[in-house]
């Protein structure tokens, strides 16, 4: 189980790694798995049939070293009046026992081991751990570094110390994680009041029925005639029978198991902090609403623009009598266009730019991870400008190349042919007509060169001009029209741009996210483990309540 723990550790750091690299988890997030191992106390060893790991935890003075010293019958952790006196960490083993090498970075130098040949003490390690509440930071460092390769920590306090804010901070973070036994040592010192608010402090804490002994560890020339109770054996013969190997056993796949809940509680605040639970449509959504207000609005807004370029397209009357209107105008009165303002401003581009920075922030707001995205959108904010300029440049030129629809385009070209074919039809006619009339009309004269013949003519001649060339005029496409016409075309098909290019990207980072999040549910599957066996009651004293 343990190798599993540490590959799904070992997978859960470079996923994390990786996803502060790419913005999906902040560094703060990672480092709460770095601030945990995976290592057991079977870490320790080469063999898992391995001794039980009990160490001795506790603050200034409180004879955490006395305690092992007597437990031992021989000086191997240093005792005196000095403060702090644990400076090191003692390990008391058994000459047979092997220790595996240990991770890198730990302190070896503040390592101390005495071997033993005892037999009752074959299958167990003591480790005397330096004084948690010491100035010296290092002390705090050897203490965190340990706690992950001890079973059972004897948390030894004394009546004047037992509720030191430090070490209960600590037994808070690492309750779960080992079994636990008290001992109020200096008990000559104490009083059944201090033993029963001690008591309830750590049943508040998580612990039904704690395990607590009395001890007076002082010289037995102090003592020999006191009358203190005194557990020290019941302590002793307390932890010898955790010292099996089944016992062993279970209390270390308790700790692989306590371990992957921490893991797996760790990894559902990352899956918070990817947004799992967010409604996958919810971004495709919250933008579609967002840029149709918007879209509208800046339609709206850049209509009184379209006009004036529009009409700068506006085509120079070349007829006759607007060559001479023109020169009949007094030159001052000389019609000059105007600049026009530009479609394309930084005003547009700045108003959809406000429009992805509300989605971004609405998706903070949601509890999704905003760095991927703002880096994938402001990717295509650059492209917006250049995005809408060449879609209204294309449609400007496509509405100006086909102005007017194709009804009227093909009339205004008919009323063009009609407006000088009727005439010359008309004049062919007249001319016949008069050939006709002359041929056989002999010698008088009158009958073909009267005057209303003549006026006839020419008035028919004059409608047949005339008619078809107001028709070729009224229906001529206009130029300023089509322009304004692409120009809003264009406009449009600029935000439909933007609108797919947003929406791909939304797409694609939903897809990332996606992937992030099977990834983390993979791994996550893996540390999906719980209890083959009950501890035995001696145990389930000792630990503190399922989380």
């Amino acid at each position: 189980m343990t190798p599993t723990l540490e590959h799904s550790h070992q997978q859960l750091d470079r996923w994390s790694s990786s996803a502060v690299a790419n913005g999906w988890l902040k560094q703060s997030s990672a480092l709460k798995l770095k601030a945990h191992t995976s290592a057991t106390p079977g870490s320790l060893f080469e063999h898992s049939d391995r001794p039980l790991v009990v160490s001795f935890f506790g603050g200034t003075g409180v004879g955490k070293s006395s305690l092992l010293n007597r437990l031992a019958g021989e000086m191997i952790a240093t005792s005196s009046a000095i403060r702090p006196t644990s400076k090191a960490i003692t390990a008391y083993k058994h000459e047979h026992t092997k220790l595996a090498a240990l991770p890198d970075g730990f302190p070896l130098e503040h390592l101390n081991t005495a071997s033993h040949s005892k037999a009752e003490f074959e299958s167990l390690l003591w480790v005397d751990m330096p004084d948690f509440d010491s100035v010296e930071i290092t002390h705090q460092d050897m203490v965190s570094q340990w706690l992950p390769y001890i079973d059972v920590v004897v948390y030894v306090v004394s009546p004047e110390r037992y509720r030191d804010d430090r070490g209960w901070r600590l037994l808070l973070e690492h309750g779960s994680r080992h079994a636990w036994a008290f001992v109020i040592n200096h008990w000559d010192k104490g009083d059944p009041r201090q033993l029963a608010d001690f008591t309830q402090q750590l049943i508040e804490a998580g612990l039904a029925d704690p395990l607590i002994f009395c001890t007076d560890s002082r010289p037995r020339s102090d003592t020999e005639t006191n009358q203190t109770e005194d557990q020290f054996e019941a302590l002793k013969s307390h932890i010898l029978s955790l010292a099996d190997q089944q016992m062993v056993a279970r209390l270390e796949e308790r700790g692989v198991i306590q371990r992957a809940r921490l893991f797996r509680d760790i990894v559902r605040d990352w899956q918070v902090e990817l947004g799992s639970d967010a409604d996958p449509n919810w971004l495709q959504c919250e933008w579609r609403a967002l840029f149709k207000s918007q879209r509208t609005k800046l339609t709206d807004l850049h209509q009184w623009k379209i006009h004036p370029i529009a009409a700068q397209h506006q085509d120079t009357e070349t007829g006759l009598l607007s060559s001479l209107m023109r020169r009949q105008k007094p030159k001052g009165e000389h019609t000059q266009k105007d600049e026009a303002p530009p479609l394309i401003d930084d005003a547009l581009v700045t108003d959809i730019t406000s429009s992805v920075e509300q989605l971004i922030q609405s998706a903070h707001q949601h509890g999704l991870p905003t760095t991927p995205l703002k880096k994938a959108l402001d990717a295509q904010l650059e492209q917006h400008r250049q995005q809408l300029t060449e879609s209204t440049q294309h449609s400007l030129q496509q509405s100006l190349a086909n102005p007017g629809t194709v009804v009227q385009r093909g009339l205004y070209r008919l009323t063009g042919w009609a407006s000088w074919m009727l005439p010359v039809a008309m004049m062919t006619w007249a001319a016949y007509r008069l050939i006709t009339v002359f041929q056989t009309s002999g010698g008088n004269a009158g009958a073909y060169l009267g005057g209303n013949f003549a006026i006839h003519t020419a008035l028919l001649v004059l409608l047949a001009w005339l008619v078809p060339y107001v028709l070729h005029r009224q229906l001529k496409p206009s130029k300023a029209t089509a322009a304004a016409k692409g120009l809003s075309a264009g406009l449009d098909r600029g935000f439909d741009a933007i609108d797919e290019s947003v929406q791909h990207s939304l797409s694609h980072y939903h897809q990332q996210r996606l992937t992030q999040a099977k990834e983390l549910e993979e791994i996550s599957a893996a540390l999906q483990v719980s209890l083959t066996h009950e501890l035995p009651a001696a145990v389930q004293r000792m630990v503190f309540a399922a989380e």
